[in-house]
């Protein structure tokens, strides 16, 4: 970081939130404390700028109910029902929402889904699910049709969503 920039991360829990400012090694991640909700996040903030936070994730889908059925029953996420509609669907993910969107029939003529899914390796971004138990996780996600590889010496392990998007599960 530059001489004029500096990490920020705020915490709410308990009925207060408060921003302060951390060094730039520190990272923050979701938690829980003491019966109250913890929710650190962290944001750059230059001299002059705005702040920005990420706020969501979109996965564009050819398959709108599969994928909806997936990311809600195999990976846990809470469909926001009341912000949801025909080709759009929020997913609480935590810190961000997961928004899936339906592929324009005209469009999505053109795409082919096998099953198993082909990987999309094209797409340089991976989402990252944290998990207690990365085996269970892992055999769970596979019954609701995702296909997982090996884990990972240090305890991650990849996977395919239904339509081929690679994410990836950590022991938290």
């Amino acid at each position: 970081m530059g001489q004029c920039e500096s990490m920020r991360y705020g915490v709410q829990g308990n009925g207060r939130s408060r921003s302060r400012i951390a060094p730039p090694n520190l990272t923050l991640f979701p938690a829980n404390a003491g019966g109250g909700s913890l929710v650190m996040y962290r944001s750059v903030v230059r001299a002059g700028e705005v702040r920005m936070d990420l706020s969501g994730t979109m996965i564009f889908a050819k398959d709108m109910q599969r994928m909806t059925a997936f990311y809600r029953d195999g990976i846990g996420l809470r469909l926001l029902v009341e912000r949801s509609k025909e080709g759009w669907a929020e997913l609480d993910a935590g810190a961000v929402v997961l928004c899936l969107h339906g592929i324009p029939a005209e469009i999505a003529k053109d795409i082919e889904v096998t099953s198993p899914p082909k990987i999309r390796d094209t797409t340089p971004i991976k989402l990252i699910f944290r998990t207690t138990d990365v085996a269970q996780a892992r055999a769970h996600l596979i019954e609701h049709g995702a296909v997982m590889f090996e884990p990972h010496p240090w305890g991650a392990c990849d996977g395919m969503d239904p339509e081929g998007n690679v994410f990836q599960i950590v022991k938290a």
